[in-house]
């Protein structure tokens, strides 16, 4: 090289891969990573990992390249290392530098990027400028310094679909409903879809990374206003816009799951399982499906599947009640807002059996939701176990929390990506409109690294206003390690949380674990430097409060003798607000050190217990104005 580059210097720290194309019979390929920008060239060391190789641990996952241009790309590849022939590139993705290159001076943040023909890359992008840069950004935008979106970052996997039980009220023509999906196949009923053409593939697929937004609101039409709906009767949907009719009129009708309880022109109830037949008169009647490849027939709202196993769906009114909505709330100039964290210390059988801990969990899962204070929205933590949570999310069902976000990391159709998911999920009283996950991926460090950690997204929508709730659970322990990667993790947390694009006017609030000790911030800072990053605020202590620890090892049994404790008080749970939204007129913070109603007995310790977790709830109560 014979100068130095013009514009500066482009850092990527490559973490992991994701689902990549296996060259290797055997999918036991060594694979590098290579940066290319105008004939320079930067690679790692190669890893073995098959088709999700890691590159954390190596010395060399931090290559460096010059560039002479901040309006071109930088080509990041992938590629199979082999000792029997000539190396190959296995996939790439183009990566512009100019957003890097606006947002330079901030801490790179790890991101996954979708390969071009399959998989995903974790990376982090940062761009340092020469002293000879002057040049290349003044033919940058003359825009205020901003957190530019980086249109490669991958979407997140589908999310978990709505499970809702209980039939209230009719359903009549006329009506504006959604319909919720039931099951672990995750289909989307809307407009806002990825579109595909497989011209050898006569199955027809619902696809979408979301099961919920907006586009599911639609109006029943085809009939007299307002005359109850009925099971085989045809109808026609309108979205919510009434700007387009699907496939024409009368081109549904809906099956009874039950056929003990419901039979064709039964009234149908809002709450029933369905499934929803679609009518046409070339291709008769085809049950709304989810397996097989994606077509785009008549109209792009619309895909349909002829092959098994049907898909049930239940239907509400488009603001989630069962009942007939009165519209008392609609748009409340003011709402009060209960929002519980809760660590609830379910670790899958593998781990209990080997380390002694977290035990009786699906007896835990019962008692809980008796136990926790009133709320409104609830966020579990450590929710790992795949036989217990499915008891505790419907346990809360009976107690009015019929919406649900995807669990992080569970991924549905696909391996996971490491031995645990993320263990983190939400439910809500009140509709859930829209939710999106994010991965932290690589960006973690020991024992952390079994789990996939990462933020779950979900607005929320009470009295017609939208509440925006991220949760995470962050890295554990206290070494400096752990430390720095807890806070490249609220990095990551604070670029997913501006890439949603939340309008000002609407509160955003950050909860979960974050295993920052408050206790100790006047030694270490490190709650401020949390709240810093996050770019939020905490609200103050509620004067009933009892005890400052959410880890009580003075008077939580389970938190004093766990593989956890060294016998030290921690509040680690928390529940913030953002600075540049909406923030509430009112707000207080409580620890709650609830207990069960009845006693559990632990038979590797023949004790009895009435706590529930290592961890106590954490609770906060928010108003919020709207005027």
């Amino acid at each position: 090289m014979s100068e130095v580059p013009v514009a500066g210097q482009v850092t990527v720290r490559v973490y992991e891969a994701s689902r990549i194309k296996s060259l290797n019979l055997f999918d036991k390929q060594a694979s590098y990573v290579k940066v290319k920008h105008n004939g320079l060239k930067v690679r790692t060391k190669a890893t073995l990992g098959g088709t999700a190789p890691s590159w954390s641990e190596i010395d060399q996952n931090c290559l460096k390249i010059g560039v002479d241009d901040v309006n071109t790309d930088i080509q990041v590849e992938v590629w199979n290392e082999s000792k029997l022939r000539k190396n190959m590139c296995i996939d790439a993705v183009s990566v512009p530098i100019e957003p890097y290159a606006r947002q330079h001076g901030r801490a790179a943040t790890p991101k996954w990027h979708k390969l071009s023909t399959q998989g995903s890359l974790l990376f982090s992008v940062e761009f340092e400028p020469s002293p000879k840069s002057e040049a290349a950004f003044a033919r940058l935008e003359k825009t205020s310094p901003q957190r530019a979106k980086d249109p490669t970052t991958v979407e997140s996997a589908s999310e978990r679909p709505y499970h809702l039980e209980s039939a209230r009220d009719e359903v009549h023509y006329g009506d504006q409903i959604a319909m919720h999906a039931l099951g672990e196949r995750f289909v989307k009923f809307g407009s806002c879809m990825r579109t595909h053409f497989q011209k050898n593939k006569k199955c027809l697929q619902l696809t979408s990374h979301r099961v919920v937004d907006s586009s599911t609101r639609w109006t029943i039409g085809g009939h007299e206003h307002d005359a109850p709906l009925t099971y085989g009767a045809r109808f026609h949907l309108v979205d919510q816009n009434n700007t387009r009719v699907t496939v024409g009129t009368g081109n549904f009708a809906l099956l009874p799951v039950d056929l003990k309880q419901r039979q064709r022109g039964d009234n149908v109830l809002y709450g029933d399982a369905v499934y929803l037949q679609c009518i046409f008169a070339k291709t008769g009647a085809q049950t709304l499906g989810c397996e097989g490849e994606s077509l785009h027939v008549f109209d792009p709202t619309i895909y349909l599947s002829a092959q098994s196993p049907k898909v049930a769906f239940t239907i509400t009114y488009d603001d989630g009640l069962l009942k007939r909505p009165n519209n008392t709330h609609a748009n409340a100039n003011s709402i009060d807002l209960k929002l519980t964290t809760y660590n609830v210390w379910m670790m899958p059988d593998k781990i209990t059996t080997f380390a002694n801990v977290s035990p009786k969990k699906c007896e835990r899962a019962q008692l809980i939701p008796d136990a926790l204070p009133d709320s409104d929205v609830v966020i579990f933590n450590e929710a790992f176990c795949h036989v217990a949570r499915p008891i505790l999310l419907e346990a809360m069902k009976d107690k009015g929390f019929y919406y649900e976000t995807p669990v992080v990391g569970h991924l549905v159709g696909r391996a996971r990506a490491k031995f645990l998911d993320g263990g983190v999920v939400l439910v809500s009283k009140y509709p859930i409109e829209k939710t999106d996950t994010m991965r932290f991926g690589g960006v973690c460090h020991g024992d952390d690294a079994l789990a996939d950690k990462g933020v779950v997204y979900a607005r929320v929508l009470k009295h017609g206003r939208r509440v925006h709730v991220f949760a995470s659970h962050t890295q554990a322990w206290t070494s400096a390690v752990a430390v720095k990667t807890r806070q490249d993790q609220f990095r990551m947390m604070r670029h997913f949380m501006d890439e949603m694009a939340i309008p000002a006017n609407e509160p955003v609030i950050v909860a979960g674990d974050f295993n920052v000790n408050q206790l100790l911030d006047n030694e270490n800072h490190e709650c401020a430097q949390m709240l810093e990053i996050l770019e939020c605020d905490e609200p103050e202590t509620s004067p009933d409060q009892t005890t400052n620890a959410s880890f009580d090892a003075d008077n939580n049994p389970l938190a004093a003798d766990g593989p956890s404790s060294d016998g030290v008080c921690e509040r680690l749970d928390f529940i913030l607000t953002c600075q540049h939204h909406l923030k509430p007129t009112q707000a207080c913070v409580q620890v709650h050190p609830i207990q069960a109603r009845e006693k559990w007995h632990w038979e590797a310790k023949n004790k009895d217990f009435y706590d529930l977790s290592d961890h106590y709830p954490v609770t906060s109560e928010f108003r919020f104005d709207f005027n």
